[in-house]
């Protein structure tokens, strides 16, 4: 199964937070929101995350290969 992950903006209304990164790779209770979402879903038995990337795209994509490696999630 597949699933689309949007998260292409800054969080201006987290902001001092979102200043030098997106919201989706600020740290709760020990993992990113994005780690959090993409682990519930292999939970669900989704097998190939797609996450549309915007603000900070560098920074999400590291930190996707970092916990994932690479090519094992798809950005666009």
């Amino acid at each position: 199964m597949k699933a689309v992950i949007l998260s292409a903006g800054q969080g201006k209304r987290l902001l001092p937070m979102t200043a030098d990164r997106p919201k989706c790779i600020l740290p709760v209770r020990g993992q990113t929101m994005i780690e959090w979402q993409i682990d519930e879903l292999a939970k669900c038995g989704i097998d190939q995350v797609n996450v549309v990337l915007g603000y900070g795209a560098d920074k999400v994509e590291q930190t996707l290969r970092r916990r994932y490696g690479a090519g094992k999630i798809n950005t666009i």
